[in-house]
């Protein structure tokens, strides 16, 4: 109850301070249609280019750690779960912790332990952060003398190689291509965010955009909208005005780069997701399958006869299959054809008034034996 409260006056507090910054400064719909209208294509090409390039390499970050840990998923398969992570994130309530759940499962699913998966959930989140202030470390430092960003770039070497060591006896090279990943997501996604302000000539300078970029980033961690939406769109508008862009193209460049970092990754997202349950689910149905198979699959009997799946073989076995051991003590002449026997069966021993000469006749046809209706030949009688 307090959290929802606390996320309502949030919002509220949101709200007033855009009404009272873009009061009488927001374009009309006819104004950020001819805004569009306008665009360089180009320039969107390299936004939707850079968005996807994002993605893939928040993809890669996983696969990366996953495969630290023994865990080897396939591109494909790891690039959709990261489409999936993201939809389900920026579209449901709580949608972080759904998605870390999600991949949880999924990662579970693809082999890795809970040890492994929730050593890569934690390590996935430490290294999204570390990458997001290399990058703006790097840049700001590199603005003042470009070798305090070098500097700055092997100290954040060092200290992802020796701190990792506690999950165990891990390649260092894991951890810094995952480090890589996660900077080049972040890098990604900014320069989504550059190329849909150059399209509709947004004449701002790259420190301008990535400061205002940062600060958008900082204000999506307080959970007020899922994913933060509505409130992610209202502080780029709002920044973008403040810094001198005109009202219809900051609109613009603020739909067009929410459009390709967030809304079309929602039914993308969504496909994914429904491929990788359709492909789980096909694969519970084979194993339920093969289970199956293997509980019908007949067994063989005593003498290697197909009996009935699913039962003792004991209670199973035919009778002819008994026949060729007792022929053989037949015509060693132990037992007579008419007399009761004592047979030890599989699984009981009783008597039995078992017609074996019958039995021969009717199923065996071979050396030194009669025909159907006929005493065996050269049985003697007792």
């Amino acid at each position: 109850m307090r959290r929802r409260l606390f996320q309502a006056l949030g919002l509220a507090a949101v709200l007033a301070i855009v009404v009272l910054t873009l009061r009488d400064r927001v374009p009309s719909p006819g104004e950020i249609g001819s805004a569009l209208r306008q665009a360089d294509a180009r320039w969107l090409a390299v936004a939707a280019a850079a968005e996807f390039v994002s993605m893939g390499m928040f993809a890669r970050q996983q696969r990366r750690l996953l495969t630290a840990f023994g865990v080897t998923l396939q591109r494909r398969r790891i690039l959709a779960l990261s489409y999936s992570r993201s939809a389900i994130s920026i579209s449901l309530p709580a949608g972080s912790a759904v998605s870390a759940a999600y991949a949880f499962q999924q990662f579970r699913a693809g082999g890795a332990d809970r040890k492994s998966a929730a050593a890569v959930m934690v390590l996935s989140g430490v290294l999204s952060a570390l990458g997001l202030a290399l990058l703006y470390g790097t840049g700001a430092l590199a603005a003042i003398h470009p070798a305090a960003g070098v500097v700055l770039v092997a100290v954040s070497v060092l200290v992802v190689t020796l701190i990792p060591r506690r999950f165990g006896p891990v390649a260092p090279r894991h951890w810094l291509l995952a480090l890589a990943a996660a900077t080049a997501n972040w890098l990604g996604d900014l320069v989504c965010l550059i190329a849909a302000a150059r399209a509709f000539g947004i004449g701002l300078g790259v420190l301008e955009l990535a400061t205002l970029y940062l600060a958008v980033q900082l204000v999506r961690q307080i959970p007020l909208t899922p994913g933060g939406i509505g409130v992610i769109e209202v502080s780029l508008l709002t920044g973008l005005v403040s810094a001198g862009a005109a009202e219809p193209a900051a609109a613009a460049a603020v739909l067009t780069y929410r459009l390709l970092s967030c809304w079309l990754i929602i039914p993308i997202g969504l496909a994914c997701w429904a491929a990788l349950r359709r492909a789980s689910d096909v694969v519970d149905r084979a194993a339920l399958d093969e289970r199956r198979a293997g509980e019908d699959r007949p067994r063989l009997g005593e003498d290697g006869i197909p009996v009935a799946p699913g039962r003792d073989v004991r209670d199973e076995q035919p009778l002819h299959a008994r026949v060729p051991r007792q022929l053989a003590r037949l015509l060693a002449g132990q037992v007579h054809a008419r007399r009761p026997v004592l047979r030890v069966g599989p699984g009981r021993l009783g008597q039995q008034d078992v017609d074996i000469a019958d039995q021969v006749g009717e199923r065996v046809a071979g050396p030194g034996v009669a025909g159907v209706g006929e005493r065996a030949a050269g049985v003697p009688h007792p």
